[in-house]
């Protein structure tokens, strides 16, 4: 798993999104991998599925950090 800056766009020029709708839209597939961006434009991944994606980013909502692969194993067994 990776965690790279998204292309940078003028954030000026750019709508305000709401939460909900970030949400709906931070999430993609590429090649057959997943991988899930946060409102700083970062993106983590690839995960083999849309379910990995979403532990991630689960992790980093409550950490404010991207799990490593072996953080991300840990937290989708034990929960926390």
């Amino acid at each position: 798993m990776s965690i790279q800056p998204s292309a940078k766009t003028d954030q000026n020029d750019s709508p305000k999104i709401s939460n909900r709708q970030h949400l709906k839209n931070c999430f993609s597939i590429k090649n057959g991998l997943w991988f899930v961006t946060n409102k700083r434009n970062e993106q983590a991944g690839p995960f083999n599925d849309k379910s990995e994606a979403q532990m991630a980013l689960l992790y980093y909502v409550g950490r404010t950090c991207w799990p490593s692969a072996k953080q991300l194993r840990e937290f989708t067994r034990l929960g926390r």
